[in-house]
């Protein structure tokens, strides 16, 4: 199983439910403002910036986690209508299971930043699966 695969492997079960041409890769669809820090079998460590009302496309994640530096509001819109407004707080972490197709708009009047850490599966998992 290839790297991309594994890292999409949560994300596409929601992904075939609103449509196989939806499943998008996050640093695939919207590289602006991201910076790649890490990238190994276990984790994918992005540093993110979101200008104020930037809008991201519809993309999907694996399992993951962020590390807030700044504050400020964003609203995630869910492809089949769901839409979240969250106000985050710098120095805040936050978990997410994997996501389905969905976009995200900064709604704050500064620059968003935020550590993000994809989860990739671990080698130790796959070979007991086997």
């Amino acid at each position: 199983m290839g790297t991309k695969t594994k890292l999409t492997l949560g994300a596409a079960l929601a992904a075939l439910l609103a449509g196989p041409s939806l499943a998008q890769d996050w640093m695939s669809v919207a590289p602006k403002g991201k910076k790649v820090l890490l990238d190994n079998a276990s984790v994918r460590v992005i540093e993110m910036t979101l200008a104020p009302g930037q809008k991201e496309p519809v993309h999907t994640h694996p399992a993951n986690f962020a590390y807030l530096m700044s504050s400020g509001k964003v609203r995630v819109s869910y492809v089949g209508g769901e839409t979240v407004e969250l106000d985050g707080k710098a120095g805040q972490a936050l978990w997410s299971d994997p996501e389905g197709p969905h976009t995200l708009e900064s709604l704050a009047k500064k620059p968003l930043r935020a550590l993000v850490v994809e989860l990739k599966e671990h080698p130790y998992v796959a070979a007991a699966k086997k």
